[in-house]
C-alpha cells in the first residue's frame, strides 16, 4: 500500500527464547512439515502432506506458535494488537467450510486474505479433512 498508516514507535523487542513456539507446534517446529506451509501448497501434496491434513483438521495455516508467543500475548494484553482498519476488523471468518467457500462468489472470494492461493487449494484441504481426497 501507498497509504500513510499509524505505527506504533515503541521499540522493537526480539525473541526471549522462552520455546513456547516450539513446544506448542503441532509438528515440533519441522519447517518441512509446517502446517501452515502444507496447507497453502499448490498441486498434488505427498502422502506425509496429507497425513498432516488429516491429522490436525488444518484447511489453512496453522499460526498455533505466533498465537503463544509472548509478544503476542502482551500485544492482546494491552489491545495493540487490533487493527483499526475496517477492512480487517469486518466479516471476519472463524473457520473455513466447503459451504463458506462454495456459497462466496468471486468477488466475495478474492476479498479475503487467503484469496491469493485460490478456491481450489482450500477445497483440496478441506476434502482431506473429510476424507475425500484422491
Amino acid at each position: 500500500t501507498d497509504a500513510i498508516l499509524e505505527s506504533n514507535t515503541s521499540n522493537i523487542e526480539y525473541c526471549i527464547n522462552c520455546g513456547k513456539c516450539s513446544s506448542s507446534c503441532p509438528v515440533d517446529m519441522d519447517i518441512s512439515k509446517c502446517l501452515s506451509s502444507v496447507t497453502q501448497k499448490k498441486g498434488e501434496l505427498n502422502e506425509d502432506e496429507i497425513s498432516l491434513i488429516k491429522k490436525h483438521g488444518c484447511a489453512w495455516g496453522c499460526d498455533k506458535c505466533q498465537t503463544v508467543c509472548p509478544y503476542t500475548q502482551q500485544a492482546i494484553k494491552n489491545g495493540t494488537i487490533y487493527t483499526n482498519v475496517d477492512f480487517f476488523k469486518s466479516n471476519r471468518t472463524q473457520y473455513i467450510t466447503k459451504e463458506l467457500i462454495d456459497g462466496m462468489t468471486d468477488e466475495e472470494f478474492k476479498a479475503r486474505a487467503y484469496s491469493w492461493r485460490g478456491k481450489k487449494v482450500i477445497m483440496r484441504n478441506l476434502d482431506i479433512i473429510e476424507g475425500k481426497e484422491n
